[in-house]
């Protein structure tokens, strides 16, 4: 093949690649734009429904304890009730710290102090990558590559479409 006909060949498929870029672009752009406005419609008919809903829970959670509760078969905490479940049950347990003044960083220290504390803390190490890169350029380079890091940056193939002045697609970009 000669180079004239490389370079036509070349730019017949880059020029079909951008062509695809662009429609790809156009399409998602489309489908982006259809789904905010049926999140807006649906958030639109969705807020009073979930004010309502919020509001008639606060009735019922207040009617629950005014004596609805009286309802409840025995020994049971829920039962259906007017096609519903309610009743109360446990939540999930969280931890607390429960002394007056007393803070986390205080519990930690005081278990870190403790022999039998350290299955209740949790230590995780992990590398800076930010850091070691920065620091493999630096004074440390050695070190840090003596332990086995080292840079990994190879050259990557570059295709984009290019947004060209006083085109359509320029006029569009700004």
């Amino acid at each position: 093949m000669t180079p004239a006909q490389a370079t036509r060949r070349g730019g017949t498929l880059i020029e079909r690649w951008a062509q695809l870029d662009a429609m790809i672009v156009a399409t998602e752009a489309a489908r982006n734009d259809r789904i905010a406005r049926a999140n807006l419609e649906a958030d639109a008919a969705l807020a009073p429904l979930t004010a309502e809903i919020a509001a008639v829970r606060g009735k019922i959670e207040a009617w629950w304890a005014a004596g609805g509760k009286q309802l409840l078969p025995e020994g049971r905490k829920t039962f259906v009730f007017a096609g519903c479940e309610l009743g109360t049950r446990k939540g999930r347990a969280k931890l607390g710290i429960v002394r007056e003044g007393v803070t986390e960083d205080a519990v930690v220290s005081a278990l870190r102090a403790k022999a039998w504390g350290a299955p209740y803390l949790r230590v995780t190490y992990s590398i800076d990558k930010a850091a070691a890169l920065k620091g493999l350029d630096g004074t440390d380079g050695k070190k840090l590559g003596g332990l086995g890091l080292a840079k990994l940056q190879g050259e990557e193939f570059v295709l984009k479409r290019e947004v060209q002045d006083g085109t359509i697609a320029g006029e569009g970009a700004r």
